[in-house]
């Protein structure tokens, strides 16, 4: 049976036999790698920590199921959806000067996985996130970070301003499609109630009295709101058109007008027209009278804009008014088969109506808590100029091409000595069964 141990001095033979198999692999590859890690491109990275401060504001109309669902709504889902998308980087290709170094489809597309490939994302469940991005130039390595970050930012706040937005349109949209039909059941319903009374002339007269006074008045201020939003529309157009005729022209029209601080707005018209016949546009005093009309427009569009906020809160309280006494009538009114029907379209639309109030409300308080998302991210730590490159790491190659050398020099030893036939022990005899026929002494101290 053979003997599988293998003593220390065969393997002090073997190791100098194959000395040569055992050492220039490590230091070959070693040197391989230390040369080749100076040719690498050196790549820096700069990283930047965001902290989501939540708000603990709630919706005080909404309910119990949407202030939970606002209060788990978390930005961070879809983060990577943000970060690694197409826009994303196209965005901070812009920012970088990149594209100018792009001159096909196929070079875009190469610079967008570099980009995708030189991102490194890292995020704490509802607290931080840190984004870190690598280049060859530290400035850039700097600037992308700081860029990604507001990408994120600007996504997730335009997002909520949008969404909120279209939101309040389209409650302000259904408000008012169920307020023409209740106040048109409300309108054919007193009609027929008219008709169906003619009878008694003084009965229930007074409430039929207040109701179109209060028709009137509504129409009244509707007319008023109207003419309001016509000149805010001739505002807008300033400062822009303040040297054109036209301009001018919508001006002497806003003076004539019946809104706040027309008759402000009417000396310096005067004066302007003075100085524009004599100066040329540029001339300090034509300078200095625009500057004292486009404050007067800045103020008048303030004002005029709390005036049309006034007539819509009395405009609601005055339909509020004119669909009680629509109730009472209905209370003190015998009302006949043929007016159910109305009857019953009129409240189902009231009662439309005032759930549409209750979630444009909501709505709108949803709109401003979030008008200021962007102060929830706060930078703790921002992106620095990086002093050192982060690769390559030449220890590391190094380190890593001299064990993958020493791994190489075993395994190329270990397949020679396998591979070698030559005899040099009784061991190796009598692997082949042969017998011994005689021994050769061998002293390593009287060889020559």
């Amino acid at each position: 049976m053979l003997n599988p141990q293998v003593s220390i001095r065969e393997l002090r033979e073997f190791l100098r036999r194959r000395r040569v198999l055992l050492l220039v692999p490590p230091i070959a590859i070693t040197l391989l790698c230390a040369v080749g890690s100076m040719f690498l491109p050196r790549m820096y990275e700069s990283s930047i920590r965001i902290l989501i401060q939540r708000s603990d504001v709630v919706n005080p109309l909404a309910s119990l199921a949407n202030a939970i669902t606002q209060t788990n709504d978390d930005p961070l889902q879809s983060f990577d959806e943000i970060i690694f998308s197409q826009r994303t980087f196209e965005q901070v290709m812009d920012s970088l000067g990149l594209s100018q170094e792009i001159h096909s489809e196929v070079e875009r597309r190469g610079m967008m996985v570099n980009i995708r490939n030189s991102i490194t994302t890292k995020m704490q469940e509802r607290e931080s996130f840190s984004i870190t991005f690598q280049n060859k130039d530290p400035y850039k390595a700097q600037r992308g970070a700081y860029v990604l970050a507001n990408i994120f930012i600007s996504t997730i706040t335009n997002t909520n301003i949008k969404r909120n937005k279209a939101t309040v349109e389209f409650y302000n949209n259904k408000l008012e499609e169920f307020r023409l039909k209740m106040e048109e059941n409300q309108k054919q319903l007193m009609e027929q109630m008219k008709n169906n009374h003619s009878r008694n002339p003084g009965e229930n007269s007074i409430l039929y009295s207040r109701i179109e006074q209060m028709e009137q008045k509504i129409q009244e201020i509707q007319n008023r709101v109207k003419e309001y939003h016509q000149t805010m529309t001739a505002l807008s157009s300033f400062p822009s058109a303040l040297n054109t005729a036209s301009g001018k022209q919508l001006l002497f029209e806003i003076q004539r007008s019946d809104v706040p601080y027309a008759a402000d707005l009417k000396p310096l018209l005067s004066s302007y027209d003075n100085v524009t016949t004599r100066y040329t546009a540029q001339h300090p005093e034509v300078l200095k009278i625009e500057n004292q009309i486009l404050t007067v427009l800045d103020r008048m569009s303030v004002a005029i804009q709390s005036e049309i906020s006034k007539k819509n809160n009395e405009i609601e309280e005055m339909r509020r008014g004119k669909a009680s006494f629509v109730e009472e009538l209905l209370r003190s009114s015998v009302v006949q088969q043929s007016d159910h029907d109305v009857e019953s379209n009129y409240l189902i639309y009231q009662k439309l109506y005032n759930e549409m109030k209750v979630k444009l409300e909501e709505a709108e308080i949803s709109k401003a808590l979030d008008s200021n998302v962007e102060d929830q991210y706060i930078v703790m730590d921002p992106p620095l100029l990086p002093l050192f490159p982060s690769k390559p790491s030449k220890s590391l190659i190094v380190g890593g091409g001299f064990v993958l050398g020493i791994l190489m020099g075993i395994l190329s030893a270990i397949v020679a000595e396998m591979l070698d036939t030559t005899i040099r022990s009784v061991k190796a005899v009598e692997v082949y069964g042969k017998p011994v026929i005689g021994f050769l002494p061998y002293n390593e101290r009287k060889k020559s």
